[in-house]
């Protein structure tokens, strides 16, 4: 979509410091914060393009491009995921957003002219969104399994008491240890350098059995701005030797019930994303809400 196509629709050519502070006002999601565009730039992995849109001189709303797309593929080298994009744009007005994707969040369902989330849309994708609340089974079944697991010799750390190294080679190993060959993970010294310079933004716990051996982890970064805080998980591992302790169902109730605690104490929404949805992932269904993601459209 060239420049002056985007001009026509009143997007201007606009820098990273705007795009920041529009974020920070407006929100959005993990793959949209100024810091994971920050690391692309400082990294030069690849340029980005930066619009805005603004009234009476007041900026209403930004979105960037990368090889003239709205949003970032390289999930197959960083674990960046792409699956719903939350632009910083002000809810109270509606434009045309001249750019192509097919991720746009539902979020956006009335923000833009140009979007639609219509089941005939043709390969319609859904992601996963944690469910408000659960049920007091719910609950009551996860404490049983939390307690059953602690008997049995398990300890739960925060991922703040680890160092970047150690979390990255916890979450090769178990990444390995869940997909065996069928998946590749991530090369080892990008993780390492991905969790250093992220530190500030990773969330939730790891769980250990026995003391030291990690049997369960979900790499979670965390998207803080002035509206919510958006939860994300590119993707964990578990030992399956563990499966008889509900490890991954124990460590996805403890990963959402902190981010509940942190937003409650922040008085902020709460958005916890586990990745788009797939039938063969259905247990994700136990968690999450299926909700369409969006495709520009006259592009």
């Amino acid at each position: 979509m060239n420049k002056m196509f985007k001009k026509i629709f009143g997007w201007e050519c606009s820098s990273f410091d705007i795009y920041q502070q529009s974020y920070y006002k407006f929100g959005g999601s993990v793959n949209t914060h100024p810091k994971i565009l920050q690391y692309l730039l400082d990294k030069k992995i690849c340029e980005i393009d930066f619009y805005h849109y603004k009234e009476k001189d007041i900026i209403q709303g930004c979105f960037f491009e990368i090889n003239n797309k709205i949003g970032i593929n390289l999930w197959r080298t960083y674990p960046i995921t792409s699956d719903e994009i939350i632009l910083p744009v002000n809810v109270d007005k509606k434009v045309f957003l001249p750019g192509r994707s097919n991720k746009i969040s539902s979020a956006h369902s009335n923000h833009f002219y140009n979007t639609i989330f219509t089941k005939f849309r043709p390969k319609k994708k859904f992601i996963c969104l944690a469910k408000d609340d659960f049920s007091k089974k719910s609950h009551k079944n996860r404490r049983n399994e939390f307690n059953k697991f602690i008997k049995e010799g398990g300890v739960v750390k925060n991922v703040n008491e680890l160092q970047p190294e150690q979390l990255a080679n916890i979450y090769a190993l178990l990444f390995k240890k869940r997909f065996q060959d069928n998946v590749k993970c991530y090369n080892k010294e990008i993780l390492i350098d991905f969790f250093t310079y992220f530190k500030d933004m990773i969330f939730g716990y790891v769980l250990f059995i026995d003391g030291s051996l990690p049997c369960a982890y979900d790499f979670i970064l965390k998207a803080e701005s002035d509206k919510w805080i958006y939860f994300d998980v590119p993707n964990g591992g578990v030992d399956p030797d563990y499966s008889h302790l509900s490890v991954g169902s124990i460590l996805m109730w403890l990963n959402i019930n902190e981010a509940d605690k942190l937003c409650n104490d922040k008085n902020k929404k709460r958005l916890f994303s586990i990745g788009l949805y797939d039938p063969k992932w259905d247990y994700k269904t136990r968690w999450c809400n299926k909700v369409p993601v969006g495709k520009t459209i006259f592009m």
